[in-house]
C-alpha cells in the first residue's frame, strides 16, 4: 500500500495495534517508483520499476505521527533503519522526494504551489512480530484517481544521474537543487537564474506534462549547471530549435543545455512527450547527430543555432562515427573550457577571464587557449555545422597593400571576420562619375560588418555604412518583452552594410570592412558575409 502526502505530516488511517516493546528493530527494504519508458513516439506504455535512490527515509509511529528513525536508501533502492517504539504499535515507512546530503546529491522535488516536499508512504504495519522487520514499497506512476505520484521520484532519479556525472568529471558535488513542480501545473518549463530553481510542466498546458522528460529535466538541470560553475549570458526569451538567427548568447546557452543532458544520458536523442500512453500521445523528437545540414528540412547550421551548437559539443565529446567527425575526447577538455575560461567569478576566485558575451566563439577561443589543440579536427566539426571560426581564402588582407581585388560586375566573394581586429581590405577599379553599389550581404555567424569605402590614397575614408536598412542597435540589447528579446536578429540582411558611391575619379578604390563598433551583445565577433560591386 501507499499514500501521496503532499508536506509528509498526515497520520494514517490504520486503528493501532497496541503497545510496542521498547526493543530495537531493524527495518529494511526496498524502495522503488515506476517509470515511463519513451521513444520518439512519445510514452511507450512500458513502465518499469526504478530503485529510488538515495532519498530521505523516516520510521513514522502511525498513532501520533512521531517519527522513530530517519536515514536514506541506498543505491539500489534498499534500506536498513533501526528504531525504538516506546508507544502505540504500528509503524510505517515514509519516502521524501529529497535526497540525503550525504549520498553527495543534493536535490528536492517541492509542490510548485504549496512549495513542500512529496511524500508516498507503506502500509501501517504491526512492529511487535519480532526484532527485525521488512517493508517493500513500490510507487506507481498514478494513483487510483490518475494523479501522477510516482514523477516527482522520476525528477529526483534524474536529478541524482546530473550531480553525480558533475561530481564524476568536476570532483565538486553540485550545490542543492530545487525543482518546482505539481499535477496538473501549468506555469512552465524553465530555469530560474534568479533563484536557481527549476520549474517543470505537470499537464496544464495542453496536456504537456515533463516530470517524466528525462532530456528535459537534465536541459534545465544543465542551466542550473552553466550558473553554478559558468558564466551565461543569454538574454532568455522565445526560442525555436531550427532557429539560425538567433542572439549568439541565447544560442550557446540552449546549446550547452542540449548537449549536457545528452552526454549525461549518453544519447543524443531528445523526446519531448506530450500526452499518456499509446495510442492517446505523441513527442517532439530530434537527434544531436542530425538532421544533415543540407537537409531539405530545416537546416541546424551557423553558432546562432542553439542544436547547431549543441551538435558541436557533442561531435568533440562522442565517440567516431561520422566522416569528419575525428574526434572522441569525452568530457574533460570540454567542461575545462567550460569552467576554466568560461569561468564565474563568484565561483572561482582566481577566474583568469571575464567573458562579456558568452558565446561558441568564446568556447571556441577558450579551446585554443587552454591548450586543447586538435586544430583540424576541431575545424572540420564546426565546418559540418557551416560555422566559419577561421580566416577566409582572401587572407592576410588586413592591410591595403594586400587588398584583395574583385571586378565591379557583380562578382560574389566570400569573406570571414576572424575576430574583432580582422579587416578586409577589397580593391576594385573605377571610372570618374559612374554610380557603384558596394554591399555585404548573404551573413551567417552572427556578422555584423562596417563598411566603407577608402580614397585611392589608401587613406581618406570617403563613405561608411553600418546597416542597410538602418537598423537601431543598442550594445547592451536582450531585455525580453512578451517573450522576445529587444536585440535584431542574426538573418542574412539585418546587420548587412551597403553603399552607393560616385567615383570622384579614375583610379583604385578600396572597401574597408571590419567588425560594427556598434555591434550589439546579441551579434557574434566572428562571422561570415559575401561582397559583391555592382556599376550602376
Amino acid at each position: 500500500m501507499w499514500l501521496l502526502i503532499i508536506g509528509g505530516c498526515e497520520s494514517g488511517s490504520e486503528p493501532s495495534t497496541g503497545t510496542g516493546t521498547g526493543m530495537p528493530v531493524t527495518l529494511s527494504g526496498q524502495i522503488r517508483y515506476q517509470d515511463r519508458e519513451i521513444d520518439r513516439s512519445g510514452f511507450t506504455g512500458e513502465r518499469p520499476f526504478k530503485p529510488i535512490r538515495f532519498a530521505e527515509l523516516e520510521v513514522v509511529r502511525n498513532a501520533d505521527s512521531q517519527v522513530l528513525a530517519s536515514g536514506s536508501s541506498e543505491g539500489d533502492g534498499t534500506y536498513r533503519l533501526t528504531f525504538t517504539n516506546t508507544g502505540e504499535a504500528g509503524i510505517y515507512i515514509r519516502v521524501l522526494s529529497r535526497t540525503s546530503t550525504a549520498a553527495g546529491v543534493e536535490a528536492a522535488v517541492r509542490h510548485a504551489t504549496q512549495r513542500s516536499l512529496f511524500a508516498v508512504r507503506s502500509a501501517v504495519v504491526d512492529d511487535r512480530t519480532g526484532e527485525s522487520l521488512t517493508i517493500g514499497l513500490d510507487v506507481p506512476v498514478f494513483d487510483d484517481n490518475r494523479v501522477v505520484i510516482g514523477g516527482p521520484f522520476n525528477i529526483l532519479d534524474v536529478l541524482t544521474d546530473g550531480a553525480t556525472f558533475v561530481r564524476q568529471i568536476s570532483g565538486r558535488d553540485p550545490a542543492q537543487t530545487t525543482v518546482f513542480w505539481e499535477f496538473g501545473g501549468d506555469i512552465g518549463t524553465f530555469f530560474d537564474l534568479q533563484t536557481r530553481t527549476i520549474h517543470l510542466l505537470g499537464g496544464g498546458n495542453g496536456g504537456d506534462t515533463d516530470e517524466y522528460d528525462d532530456a528535459i529535466i537534465l536541459h534545465e538541470y544543465a542551466h542550473f549547471i552553466a550558473a553554478l560553475f559558468s558564466s551565461d549570458s543569454s538574454p532568455g526569451g522565445v526560442h525555436l530549435l531550427t532557429d539560425h538567427t538567433q542572439d549568439i548568447r541565447l544560442s550557446w546557452s540552449e546549446g550547452w543545455a542540449h548537449f549536457f543532458s545528452s552526454a549525461v544520458r549518453g544519447d543524443p536523442a531528445h523526446m519531448d512527450t506530450i500526452g499518456s500512453d499509446p495510442p492517446n500521445g505523441s513527442a517532439s523528437f530530434y537527434n544531436l547527430e542530425g538532421p544533415a545540414p543540407n537537409a531539405a528540412e530545416a537546416p541546424l547550421i551557423y553558432s546562432t543555432n542553439e542544436l547547431a551548437v549543441a551538435a558541436i559539443l557533442w561531435d568533440i565529446f562522442d565517440t567516431t562515427n561520422e566522416s569528419f567527425d575525428t574526434l572522441s575526447l569525452g568530457m574533460p577538455q570540454i567542461w575545462d573550457v567550460f569552467t576554466l575560461y568560461l569561468c564565474n567569478p563568484s565561483s572561482f576566485a582566481s577566474c583568469p577571464n571575464t567573458v562579456e558575451a558568452v558565446s561558441l566563439e568564446d568556447f571556441w577561443d577558450g579551446w585554443f587557449i587552454r591548450g586543447h589543440n586538435f586544430q583540424a579536427a576541431m575545424t572540420a566539426t564546426i565546418q559540418d555545422r557551416q560555422v566559419s571560426f577561421f580566416p577566409d581564402p582572401f587572407e592576410d588582407n588586413d592591410f591595403v597593400a594586400n587588398a584583395t581585388p574583385i571586378p565591379a560586375d557583380g562578382t560574389v566573394q566570400s569573406h570571414t571576420l576572424f575576430g574583432p581586429d580582422d579587416i578586409d581590405y577589397i580593391s576594385f577599379q573605377a571610372v570618374r562619375n559612374t554610380i557603384y553599389t558596394l554591399e555585404t550581404f548573404a551573413l551567417s555567424n552572427g556578422a555584423d560588418p562596417f563598411l566603407q569605402i577608402v580614397d585611392t590614397d589608401g587613406v581618406r575614408v570617403l563613405a561608411s555604412n553600418d546597416d542597410e536598412p538602418f537598423v537601431v542597435k543598442e550594445r547592451q540589447c536582450g531585455a525580453i518583452f512578451f517573450g522576445f528579446s529587444s536585440c535584431p536578429p542574426n538573418d542574412a540582411t539585418t546587420l548587412a552594410a551597403q553603399l552607393t558611391f560616385t567615383a570622384p575619379a579614375d583610379g583604385t578604390f578600396f572597401a574597408r570592412i571590419s567588425r560594427s563598433p556598434d555591434a550589439p551583445l546579441s551579434a557574434g565577433v566572428y562571422g561570415a558575409y559575401q561582397f559583391r560591386i555592382i556599376r550602376q
